[in-house]
């Protein structure tokens, strides 16, 4: 069986829309026709070093990291220290501490796909309940903007403010 999540990201699969991009594969026994033959009337398949791509974190690894052996892999609640935490949550590499940029391009591209605002909500969230900077009344203010739509821009406008 498979788990049906990201193991890189944690989305779950109706969100990440996991996909089997590369892999070895065999079929055999098959009928051959007119218009060549179909792998869905093969009496054997046979697959090998299967590749999944995922569509919200935008990165590749083997289908065996999907295989149900144990616990779905969980994620450490974030501490509300900075951005850096979300940009790791996201799977995004950040060339120093002060480069918000390529964690901003990551927002503005998947934005509107389902779980990213969620998972913006709960680290602001983190923030909130960690911020020490008197910005407390601006982030609470964020956290009250009810629609995804409306939320995210002003989320990520403000992203490098996002520090205690």
């Amino acid at each position: 069986m498979f788990r049906l999540t990201c193991p890189k990201c944690g989305s779950p699969y109706d969100v990440a829309k996991l996909e089997v991009v590369a892999g070895t594969f065999r079929a055999s026994k098959m009928w051959l026709r007119e218009d060549g033959f179909a792998t869905m009337d093969a009496k054997t398949f046979d697959t090998d070093e299967e590749i999944v791509y995922c569509h919200v974190c935008e990165r590749f690894f083997p289908l065996g990291e999907c295989l149900d052996d144990g616990p779905a892999p969980s994620f450490e609640p974030f501490k509300g220290y900075d951005w850096s935490e979300l940009a790791a949550r996201f799977g995004v590499a950040v060339p120093n501490e002060e480069d918000t940029a390529p964690l901003i391009l990551y927002l503005e591209g998947h934005c509107h796909q389902d779980g990213i605002a969620a998972t913006c909500r709960e680290f602001l969230d983190a923030i909130i309940a960690t911020d020490p900077t008197g910005n407390k009344p601006v982030w609470e203010g964020l956290a009250k903007v009810e629609k995804d739509e409306d939320f995210m821009p002003f989320f990520i406008h403000l992203l490098s403010w996002m520090w205690t």
